[in-house]
């Protein structure tokens, strides 16, 4: 059988298979014999079929061979990941860390060329190898230009994720760019909780880069701080972040006490999502004050709210509860006069009770006890009303 070598520069270039992949790529020569023959170079190193090399070895079968020659090295190396990124069923990520490697050859490849006063790249073109470079492993620019940073600068426990479909290329790369600015003494504590801050300024609509750069920096001070930071912590960097966005070409003191006020929402956990929606306007309305009293109190930032949210102002809320309190007085002040009233209505019914005693005592006297049965049904009636009205 012949002995086939097999170059760990070459094989490096490209991932492996997986267990999966190998048994499958097995049973297909077992059942179906070698379809594509093995491409190997002068020194029988293998350019091309490491795996199905290595199937015909386990299953005892003649590999078949073709040998393929080049001018240099650094052509071959070409050769073998452009041919196996024809064959090989790789994601986007594993498709960029094989185009670093092509790019590398490339740049490598134009240099030498023109060491050797041959044609090569123009100056400066070596700069733009990544274009060509993704079109070659069928990416777009754009993925391919964030897949080179990601695997210029993330951990190998990044990539590893990226290459399992774990995490993409687009979230690795945000990660990246959300702490490039973080001391090295907080950066992996927040890269631990940078998916739970992703969420939530996800739902609070933090759109700019600027942004979600300031909320992280503002919750690395946090860790640093206290260790540790809870959704409250995330929520209110946000707001401030937010606030602090809104308000930047406002005076100095109206920027600050708008901060303040937003502040001490998020400390409560209040909902600031509308308060944040017209915060321009609230700013507008505080300049303003400004002018007029020559300072800003927290008070004044409640009223501005107020007021361009169309509601009542604390100042028009403590007038309406004065108002009500007014009100109040005089409707007991009226029922006091009421009862006064009826105080003396029940006097003059219980004297009426009394005459009708006599009353009916001479007509039962008389012998007129019809009449006197009709009385004191009367006084009975006049009874029951001072019971009713005296409770």
């Amino acid at each position: 059988m012949k002995q086939l070598k097999t170059n760990p520069e070459y094989e490096k270039l490209l991932p492996q298979l997986t267990n999966e992949e190998f048994d499958a790529l097995k049973l297909s020569i077992k059942e179906d014999g070698q379809l594509v023959p093995i491409i190997i170079n002068e020194k029988n190193e293998i350019l091309d079929g490491y795996q199905r090399a290595r199937a015909l070895r386990e299953l005892g079968i003649e590999p078949k061979t073709v040998v393929k020659t080049f001018k240099n090295k650094l052509l071959e190396k070409k050769f073998v990941i452009e041919v196996n990124l024809k064959r090989r069923q790789l994601n986007d990520f594993q498709r960029a860390e094989v185009g670093v490697k092509l790019g590398k050859i490339l740049e490598d490849i134009a240099k030498e060329n023109m060491r050797k006063g041959g044609k090569g790249l123009p100056i400066g073109k070596t700069l733009h190898v990544g274009k060509e470079v993704a079109k070659k492993v069928g990416l777009s620019e754009h993925t391919f230009e964030r897949a080179k940073k990601v695997i210029e600068v993330a951990p190998e426990k990044t990539k590893e994720q990226i290459r399992k479909g774990e995490l993409t290329i687009s979230s690795a790369y945000e990660n990246i760019q959300l702490t490039k600015d973080l001391s090295t003494e907080v950066k992996p504590k927040v890269e631990e909780n940078l998916e739970q801050i992703k969420t939530i300024m996800r739902a609070e609509k933090v759109e700019t880069q600027e942004e979600k750069q300031e909320v992280v920096k503002k919750l690395a001070e946090t860790l640093k701080e206290k260790g540790e930071i809870s959704d409250v912590d995330i929520k209110k960097s946000v707001a401030i972040t937010k606030v602090e966005t809104l308000t930047k070409d406002l005076p100095k003191e109206v920027q600050k006490k708008t901060l303040e006020s937003i502040v001490k929402q998020k400390e409560k956990e209040s909902d600031t999502a509308k308060t944040l929606s017209v915060i321009r306007d609230v700013g507008k309305e505080l300049t303003r004050t400004l002018e007029d009293k020559g300072s800003v109190t927290s008070r004044d930032v409640e009223e501005a709210v107020a007021v361009v949210r169309g509601k009542p102002t604390p100042t028009e809320k403590m007038l309406e509860r004065e108002e009500e309190k007014e009100a109040s007085v005089k409707q007991k002040e009226k029922e006091a006069k009421s009862y006064s009233g009826l105080k003396s209505a029940i006097n003059e019914l219980n004297l009426m009770a009394d005459k009708l005693t006599k009353i009916i005592s001479d007509m039962k006297a008389k012998g007129f006890h019809s009449i006197a049965e009709d009385f004191s049904n009367l006084q009975l009636e006049i009874l029951n009303l001072i019971d009713k009205y005296s409770e």
